[in-house]
């Protein structure tokens, strides 16, 4: 009986603790930001992702408060560069996927972070070489924007993982091309070819050219066949037959 006494006894303590009257309550927004604080200023990594959890939570709570003091701000930083951190990493020992989710949350923030984007276009361009596509329509899409702002003038602190600027804009028209080969073969053709014309990897790949010779094949054959439909139809005078049988060349 005893036994059973000090199980039920326990069971009950158990549910008496777990009820709301007696929850954990949140931390005041002063104490959070001392929490921060003292776990952000270690070098031990287990504080600073503690931190970075923490910090999280803060400014679900109190992130759109007004900033008087400029702590929400400060926080927000730390949640930035340290996330930030977190997608190079992750990008740099290939793993894509936990990449591409820290690199969305990013852009989501903050859609101009040339570093990031360029960086984040390569990640889901080398997820999706393979037979999983997921990443393909997003890659173009992320490609482009880099693109867009290369040429507006927003440069990155830093091309990496690419050697310069011609090197990242090559490779950002490469993987449009590449990745819509079969969405548009045309504006793809177009794009592969504008990469091949700048100095990077790729212009001495064989892939991109081997793309490009396929497409202008298709394309011949293609004209080739309409011309001889037409020339069967007796459609063509010989005028028109000149002009079609040079476009087919």
């Amino acid at each position: 009986m005893k036994n059973l006494f000090s199980a039920a006894v326990l069971l009950m303590l158990a549910a008496f603790l777990t009820t709301p009257t007696f929850a954990q309550k949140p931390k005041s927004k002063e104490d959070s930001l001392k929490e921060i604080a003292a776990l952000s200023t270690t070098t031990k990594p287990e504080d600073m992702a503690k931190a970075y959890e923490l910090s999280k939570d803060f400014l679900t709570r109190f992130g759109k408060e007004k900033d008087k003091d400029g702590n929400i701000a400060k926080v927000r930083d730390f949640v930035n560069r340290y996330r930030e951190n977190l997608f190079f990493t992750a990008a740099d020992a290939k793993k894509n996927a936990e990449a591409i989710v820290l690199g969305k949350e990013i852009m989501a923030e903050q859609p101009e972070n040339i570093d990031v984007l360029l960086d984040l276009a390569m990640t889901g361009y080398t997820a999706s070489t393979g037979t999983d596509k997921t990443y393909a329509d997003d890659s173009i899409a992320w490609a482009r924007n880099a693109l867009q702002l290369i040429e507006a003038g927003k440069l990155p602190k830093s091309f990496s993982p690419f050697k310069d600027q011609a090197e990242a804009t090559g490779f950002m028209y490469f993987i449009d091309g590449h990745l819509s080969i079969t969405k548009d073969k045309k504006a793809a053709a177009g794009n592969i070819y504008k990469a091949t014309q700048f100095e990077s990897p790729i212009r001495n790949n064989s892939l991109p050219y081997y793309l490009l010779s396929f497409y202008y094949e298709e394309l011949y054959a293609k004209m080739s066949s309409d011309l001889k439909a037409k020339v069967d139809a007796k459609t063509l005078s010989d005028a028109d037959f000149k002009t079609e049988s040079e476009k087919s060349r």
